[in-house]
């Protein structure tokens, strides 16, 4: 049987690997802010620290309901929140992860846990998202657009088949960024402008602009990929489980 702290830092492992980029994008990774004013690389260390012993709180509620997830991933953003002086450092990581290990600790595969998440999302889709002056619903009955819901709906289809010969954490963001319906870009600029970042990308990865071109653009428009980074932390966290699956969920146990 694993101790609490091994427990903690398997999770801690996950989340703390997908800043590791050199590319940034917007975001925030070892060496830049990006286009965060509100936090740097040390942000996100206090709150690591804080999310991934809070994580393992999911065994103490009915984590087949999403109701209850939802209450503790409030509960989880406002602490985190409060530790990062109002910085969003890890809220779409709390909705997603909770997803996942609810799933895991329900399921005695990876592909039943995948199954699981998949009907734990549809009821994302509650009253609140359905208020009309919900930004996420505005978003949705607009351009069509799910961003996060819309993983969870597809069991992360895409960052669990994505098949790097090398774990090359910057080309897999490059490659999810280029996938994503990323929110974060979508919020500060609009559906058009993202469209337009996405056009960015897949110039870069043909060759066609350099990667400080595509750094700058975003440093020039103030925008940041941080739902493609949260696909990073996914990216890897499904390359742990694919071979340790029973190991990890005994971990959460």
């Amino acid at each position: 049987m694993f101790t609490k702290d091994e427990r903690i830092r398997l999770i801690e492992f996950c989340l703390l690997n997908e800043l590791m980029r050199n590319i940034s994008l917007g975001t925030v990774n070892p060496t830049t802010c990006g286009s965060h004013s509100d936090m740097d690389i040390f942000t996100f260390f206090s709150s690591l620290d804080f999310l991934s012993k809070e994580f393992l709180r999911i065994k103490e509620i009915n984590y087949n309901d999403f109701n209850s997830l939802k209450k503790l991933g409030i509960e989880m953003e406002n602490k985190m929140l409060n530790i990062t002086n109002g910085a969003n450092t890890h809220k779409g990581m709390i909705f997603h992860f909770l997803l996942i290990l609810a799933s895991i600790l329900q399921e005695n595969s990876l592909e039943e846990s995948r199954d699981r998440i998949k009907y734990l999302a549809r009821f994302s889709f509650d009253k609140d998202f359905y208020n009309p002056c919900n930004k996420s619903y505005m978003r949705y009955n607009k351009n069509k657009v799910l961003g996060a819901r819309g993983e969870a709906l597809k069991a992360y289809d895409f960052p669990y088949n994505l098949d790097l010969e090398e774990n090359n954490l910057d080309k897999a963001f490059l490659l999810l960024c280029n996938y994503s319906e990323d929110t974060n870009i979508i919020n500060r600029r609009g559906y058009e402008f993202y469209l337009s970042f996405k056009k960015k990308i897949s110039s870069y990865l043909l060759g066609e602009i350099t990667l400080d071109y595509l750094e700058n653009f975003c440093l020039k428009n103030n925008i940041s990929a941080g739902g493609s980074c949260d696909l990073v932390s996914i990216f890897i966290f499904y390359k742990l489980l694919r071979f340790n699956y029973k190991n990890f969920k005994e971990v959460l146990l």
